[in-house]
């Protein structure tokens, strides 16, 4: 399984401490030279998508680690299909402005 993870451009993510651990312990690390400049407009899962998934979550019922993921896969699960299409569009839109 290949897990990317991406950065943006906070300030704890560009600092010369958080680079070198990233160089240091994860074999495919692309150091911020490498970084898309404006990378939040070229993002394809759209942030809507994530406040979606996360407002589709019951959190009072979240007690421990089982239920917090058994609940962020409901959550995923119940993402309204209009959310993924405005983000679908708006992220295709994005692009091509660019």
């Amino acid at each position: 399984m290949n897990n990317t993870f991406q950065r943006d451009g906070a300030p704890a993510n560009k600092d010369h401490h958080t680079q070198a651990c990233g160089k240091d312990h994860f074999w495919d690390f692309w150091p911020k030279s490498r970084w898309q400049p404006n990378s939040p407009d070229l993002n394809a899962l759209d942030y809507s998508i994530r406040y979606e998934s996360c407002g589709q979550m019951k959190r009072d019922q979240i007690t421990n680690k089982k239920i917090l993921i058994d609940q962020i896969r409901a959550g995923v699960r119940r993402i309204r299909r209009e959310v993924v299409r405005r983000s679908i569009d708006s992220w295709t839109n994005r692009i091509l402005q660019n």
